[in-house]
């Protein structure tokens, strides 16, 4: 690796009016969501995070599920959980992201027939905010930016400090808290 590194603080909390971003007691339908940006280019073998955004930004039902749209996976493929595309073989194909309530966002990837040279990551931002304070057992999505924007993510790693019990699962973006309060980084 680069050594690159952006941190983000995590706090679990059995507190609802501290959650940040705020976590409302009763639930909150996500009107939509949408990606941004909503179309990228990448070369076979490059992988790419996209970053999806929920509106409103206080929508409890955050739970989707990616896939590629028709038969598109011969040009690109989705981990159904973490998002995280692969560009598979030339062409053009469609993302879906699908949240529990139906809604959807789509993402239009398009695949050059050019293999992916790995170029090293010169900078990360993590663009959700710090501290992120969760509720016992809520996940939340991180987008993230590396710079370059055709920097190869394949190695990059998440890492924790602090009181490991926190997390459950921190990786591709997607953080769970687990069900011990105090904070990780």
């Amino acid at each position: 690796g680069t050594g690159k590194s952006a941190t983000i603080t995590v706090k679990v909390t059995k507190d609802p009016s501290a959650v940040n971003p705020p976590n409302p007691v009763n639930p909150v339908d996500l009107a939509s969501m949408y990606f941004r940006p909503n179309s990228k280019t990448l070369k076979i073998g490059q992988k790419y995070a996209p970053q999806l955004w929920f509106e409103p930004t206080t929508a409890t039902n955050r739970t989707v599920t990616f896939s590629v749209k028709g038969g598109g996976s011969n040009v690109a493929t989705v981990n159904a959980q973490t998002g995280l595309v692969k560009g598979e073989g030339e062409g053009e194909c469609v993302i879906v992201a699908t949240a529990d309530n139906g809604k959807t966002a789509e993402l239009q990837i398009k695949v050059t027939n050019e293999q992916y040279v790995p170029v090293p990551i010169t900078g990360i931002v993590i663009s959700t905010p710090s501290p992120l304070v969760l509720a016992p057992g809520q996940s939340h999505r991180v987008n993230i930016n590396v710079e370059p924007d055709d920097a190869d993510i394949s190695h990059l790693e998440w890492s924790e400090t602090g009181n490991p019990q926190i997390l459950t699962s921190a990786n591709s973006q997607l953080i769970v808290a687990g069900m011990t309060e105090g904070i990780t980084a």
